[in-house]
C-alpha cells in the first residue's frame, strides 16, 4: 500500500484537510511533514535505520527519493546477495517494522527503541523465513555475530556448515 501511496500518513490527512499543520510533523522526530517517503526513508531516525542495516550487510547506499526507488534499489544494492530470501525479507521487514513502531508510538504512546528495532527486523526476517523454509538453521545470535550466515541463505540450497 506504501508503495501506491495507500497509507494515511499525516501529510495525506493534512493535504485532505482533516489535521491542521502542527499535527501533520513525523512523529519521530516533529520537525518535517510526515509523508510516506519521510516516514520511510528520510527522517532521521528510519535513514539511520536504513544505513545501520546496509552497514551490517556491508554495502553502501544513498537514500532514494520515495519508497519506489529504494525498492528498485534494492536488488542492485544486494550485489551477489540480491535474490536471496534474506535480503529480500530485510527489505519487506524494514519497512513493516517502522510502521509498527510508529503506529505504537502514535497510538500507544510507546517510544520507540531504535537499537531495539534493528534487533527486531532481523528477527522478524528470521521468522519470515522460517515460515518459507522451515529448515532454516539460524537464529537471531548467528545473524548478530556473522552477517555472512545470513548472505549464504538461499532456501534449500544453503551451504551453511556450523561446526
Amino acid at each position: 500500500m506504501a508503495l501506491n501511496n495507500g497509507i494515511y500518513c499525516r501529510g495525506k490527512l493534512l493535504h485532505l484537510h482533516i489535521l491542521d499543520p502542527p499535527n501533520a510533523l513525523c512523529p519521530f522526530f516533529s520537525i518535517s511533514t510526515e509523508t510516506i517517503s519521510h516516514l520511510f526513508i528520510h527522517c532521521h531516525h528510519t535513514w539511520s535505520l536504513w544505513s545501520k542495516i546496509c552497514r551490517w550487510w556491508g554495502v553502501k547506499w544513498s537514500a532514494p527519493r520515495d519508497l519506489t526507488s529504494l525498492f528498485s534499489q534494492w536488488f542492485l544494492l544486494g550485489g551477489n546477495y540480491n535474490s536471496t530470501s534474506s535480503w529480500i525479507s530485510i527489505l519487506f521487514s524494514t519497512p513493516w517494522s517502522i510502521w509498527l513502531a510508529r503506529n505504537n508510538l502514535i497510538f500507544r504512546n510507546k517510544e520507540v527503541d531504535w537499537e531495539r528495532l534493528f534487533d527486531i527486523i532481523l528477527l522478524r526476517c528470521i521468522t519470515w523465513i522460517r515460515a518459507k523454509h522451515p529448515s532454516f538453521p539460524l537464529h537471531l545470535t548467528d545473524l548478530l555475530t556473522n552477517v555472512d550466515s545470513l548472505k549464504c541463505w538461499r532456501g534449500s540450497k544453503c551451504r551453511l556448515s556450523f561446526s
